[in-house]
């Protein structure tokens, strides 16, 4: 197994061979978060149009601004999902073999 670098690159041989298992989990986990990141909301709204998470008063002594720190949550998921998706669709495209084993029209 070889990780990206810090610039999100792989070596050109790993990224022209990820099977469609590897390409299926990634999708799998951009799904995962979308679900889990907007689920909630979209399950237990109540009909506002307005979002009470934007309030910016500060909680009171010991407390926890819960709305801000759900609203955290949510942004870091629906990164990851993008993220997945960027990857799972750049790998499955050179899996495809569209773009030959020209690296660059990946970028």
């Amino acid at each position: 197994l070889s990780l990206p670098d810090v610039n999100g690159n792989e070596p050109h041989l790993i990224v022209f061979t990820h099977s469609s298992a590897e390409i299926s989990c990634i999708f799998l986990v951009a799904a995962a978060c979308t679900i889990t990141a907007y689920g909630p909301k979209l399950l237990f709204r109540q009909g506002k149009e307005e979002d009470s998470a934007l309030e910016l008063e500060a909680p009171a002594e010991g407390w926890v601004n819960w709305p801000r720190v759900a609203d955290t949550w949510m942004t870091c998921l629906a990164m990851t999902s993008a993220w997945c998706v960027f990857f799972g669709s750049r790998w499955m495209i050179a899996v495809s073999g569209v773009v030959g084993q020209d690296e660059t029209l990946l970028a």
